[in-house]
């Protein structure tokens, strides 16, 4: 059975948060794109959340550490989670 996880940050949504949150969330898409079902447009439309779906029950640990990885590697690690759906 496909997972899904919910991706936010705590920040307030100022314009540099926003804007460093949607390159993060880029980042994430291009890494999962080939392996979870993924949404640019939801990512892009995004201030502080959004979803990775699709993922296989075996990988979710690998897409939480890489997430967790884009988090520390954008600034978010303090602030930031992954919740399992």
């Amino acid at each position: 059975m496909a997972k899904t996880l919910l991706v936010q940050i705590s920040d307030a949504p100022t314009p540099d948060v926003v804007h460093r949150f949607r390159n993060f969330g880029e980042d994430v898409y291009r890494a999962l794109r080939d392996s979870c079902d993924i949404d640019v447009q939801e990512i892009d439309a995004s201030t502080n959340r959004f979803h990775v779906r699709g993922i296989k029950a075996r990988q979710v640990g690998r897409v939480v550490m890489l997430i967790k990885s884009e988090l520390r590697a954008h600034n978010f690690h303090d602030t930031g989670s992954v919740v399992r759906l």
